[in-house]
């Protein structure tokens, strides 16, 4: 059994689950176009061994975050309940910054992935292949930022604003 295989199964299971009785289904479907085609991709090259282990479980950890992001529309994501539940105590903050913990996600996450991509096949130094991945995630952040903007300003106004975050 390939461990790998088994934790993008459960990545794909806890996305297909997060589909189940949905909260938001207009909006959760939206959060999800780019989930599944990037999901089967690594499906796919799962065997081909490109990245490291822990840059494979970086890709996954993202996805976790986001599937559970997704599922609440970010936006709604109950942290402030389920610490009140475990600890007893809320963070107190007035706006859900969920959407912002996983955009820093993304950068932490993906530049090991891409660094590791840059040095196999991009034959860079490894100063380089860092510098390549700093700017990769930034570059990818700001075409994301924009496909949102662009979203917000086609989609009717109720859905431009619980997609953004808003």
């Amino acid at each position: 059994m390939n461990i790998d295989r088994v934790a993008v199964a459960v990545v794909v299971l806890m996305m297909v689950a997060s589909l189940v009785w949905p909260i938001y289904p207009s909006e959760q479907l939206l959060q999800h176009i780019p989930t599944l085609p990037a999901l089967v991709a690594l499906a796919v090259i799962i065997d081909r061994k490109v990245l490291s282990r822990p840059a494979w479980w970086a890709l996954l950890l993202f996805f976790i975050l986001h599937v559970i992001g997704a599922r609440y529309i970010y936006s709604f994501v109950p942290y402030d309940e389920i610490a009140r539940d475990v600890s007893g105590r809320t963070m107190g903050w007035r706006r859900n910054h969920y959407d912002r913990f996983v955009h820093l996600a993304f950068g932490l996450l993906l530049v090991l992935p891409i660094a590791e991509l840059a040095a196999r096949h991009g034959r860079m130094p490894h100063t380089w292949t860092v510098l390549f991945a700093v700017s990769a995630v930034l570059a990818l952040s700001a075409l994301y930022e924009s496909f949102e903007w662009a979203l917000a300003v086609w989609l009717s106004p109720e859905y431009a604003k619980s997609y953004n975050g808003q």
